[in-house]
């Protein structure tokens, strides 16, 4: 069935995400390693893993309705405003005129820059775009679910010996867990959305400034 060659388009997607983001277009004799991009990405994760813990320590009760509903939206602005905007440049990626034979090292070097510019755009905002559509599905929970998605963490206690564990204080502990590991996958997903999206507008500017020449 082709709909389950998704995997295969979101695995190459997040590959080639991952790849641009951590590629120095300015450095073009020294391309990034998978080991180096492996590094990157998990230096990456750790730097965001620490806001993310310190901000679900305070939110004991998980993140506000209201504030999901603002966020669900502003999301759904940037997946229709930045969906046009690939096309937008992708359609410029396919007016750049072909190079002539006898085209010089300067102007295939500059021909080159340009095209990755819009490539490392294109698949960081793809990314992006995947990482915001996931985003919303989760946030999604805590409007269905509101009381699930609101267990507080520190209402858990230790408990002194086995008879104190019952079918119903596991089955609470084992949903409380879950509702806080959801919590954490959801913030560290927003703090990667808006770091990515940095990236994305830096990318854009990049190319923009190097049109307006």
């Amino acid at each position: 069935m082709s709909y389950l060659k998704i995997t295969n388009y979101l695995r190459v997607l997040l590959k080639e995400g991952r790849k641009w983001e951590f590629s120095d277009l300015l450095d073009q004799n020294s391309p990034a390693t998978d080991k180096q991009i492996r590094n990157y990405s998990w230096i990456k994760r750790s730097i965001l893993l620490i806001p993310t813990i310190l901000i679900c320590l305070f939110l004991k009760k998980g993140i506000d309705k209201d504030a999901v509903g603002y966020a669900i939206a502003a999301l759904s602005i940037f997946i229709g405003l930045f969906s046009s905007l690939i096309i937008t440049i992708y359609g410029r990626f396919l007016a750049i005129p072909k190079l002539s034979e006898k085209a010089t090292q300067s102007q295939e070097i500059e021909d080159k820059k340009i095209k990755n510019f819009i490539r490392q755009f294109t698949f960081i905002t793809g990314k992006n775009l995947l990482v915001s559509t996931i985003l919303i599905a989760l946030m999604l929970l805590i409007l269905v679910f509101p009381d699930y998605m609101s267990l507080d963490a520190y209402s858990l206690k230790f408990v002194d010996s086995t008879q104190q564990i019952d079918f119903q204080s596991s089955l609470l502990a084992l949903n409380t867990l879950v509702a806080t590991a959801l919590r954490i996958f959801i913030i560290y997903l927003g703090f990667a959305f808006f770091l990515s999206l940095l990236y994305s507008l830096g990318a854009l500017f990049a190319f923009l400034k190097r049109e307006y020449k």
